[in-house]
């Protein structure tokens, strides 16, 4: 070592900063689940049912106008958006904030994908196996289990059936 090094001093934020990380690092597993990737629920909770072993991650399910029904072991990527709300865009200023209360439920089904930041609208039923691609808006129903795209999303091709018994 040369007589000239001098060791850095860090300042108390920058240090503070090095140990929440350190500690995100070590509690992450309970911190990603409880802090990090948490969804959010707009309107009445008791209207979104979520399936065994499904991962929302971060996704903002809307439940202002209807119902959401998400099966099991489906996925959603970050930033995704389920809304079942929405506004009459007739109407003006303080009519314009009122909303419908039912009638534009989204199911969607067993083991589906959803890719990050993808938006899907009230009134749509999502089949099981689909997969929604990322940052795609979803305006009709996915009626069978295929590759969704774009905005609107449609069918970019269909999958086949998954295996009903275990591989020898």
């Amino acid at each position: 070592m040369s007589e000239d090094y001098k060791p850095k001093r860090i300042s108390p934020l920058r240090f503070l900063a090095r140990v929440a990380i350190k500690f995100l690092m070590i509690e992450g597993h309970y911190l990603r689940r409880k802090l990090l990737l948490q969804y959010v629920v707009h309107g009445p909770e008791e209207r979104l049912s979520i399936g065994h072993d499904a991962d929302p991650n971060d996704t903002i399910f809307n439940t202002m106008s209807g119902r959401i029904q998400v099966g099991n072991y489906t996925i959603f990527g970050h930033g995704c958006q389920i809304l079942t709300g929405t506004h009459a865009p007739e109407s003006f200023m303080a009519e314009r904030k009122q909303h419908p209360t039912s009638g534009r439920d989204i199911t969607i089904g067993d083991g589906v994908w959803v890719g990050s930041n993808a938006i899907v609208l009230g009134g749509v039923k999502i089949a099981d196996h689909c997969v929604i691609a990322a940052s795609s808006v979803v305006r009709r129903d996915c009626a069978e289990a295929g590759i969704y795209a774009g905005s609107p999303a449609v069918m970019i091709r269909p999958l086949a059936a998954p295996r009903t018994e275990a591989p020898n």
